[in-house]
């Protein structure tokens, strides 16, 4: 990677790093592990009904889909915070997408 891309990169983990010390995100980050509690619970109930919908693997698929993707607007700075700390090595081609690479696990 060329100096001037790295520098590039560390700039754009700076920048979403920043994110985690603000209070929105931090207020944020809860209302979605709240949200995402409350839609779990409530899909195991339908899911143990004695009938549940005829549509309930759709839903499954839907639901897991939408958390996910919650997950993953909060996994974006925490990604960009490990990688400024040089804790999982800078890529080339996350100058592209803007850290969108990588993935909470």
């Amino acid at each position: 990677m060329n100096e001037e891309s790295e520098r590039i990169l560390r700039h754009r983990a700076e920048l979403l790093s920043g994110l985690l010390k603000q209070e929105g995100f931090q207020l944020l980050e809860e209302t979605l592990l709240r949200k995402e509690k409350q839609l779990s619970e409530t899909h195991w109930s339908i899911l143990m009904s004695d009938e549940p919908p005829p549509d309930i693997a759709e839903k499954t698929v839907e639901l897991k889909g939408f958390l996910r993707g919650m997950r993953y607007a909060i996994a974006i700075p925490k990604g960009a915070e490990r990688k400024r700390n040089g804790e999982v090595e800078l890529e080339d081609e996350e100058i592209e997408d803007g850290w969108s690479t990588w993935v909470a696990r």
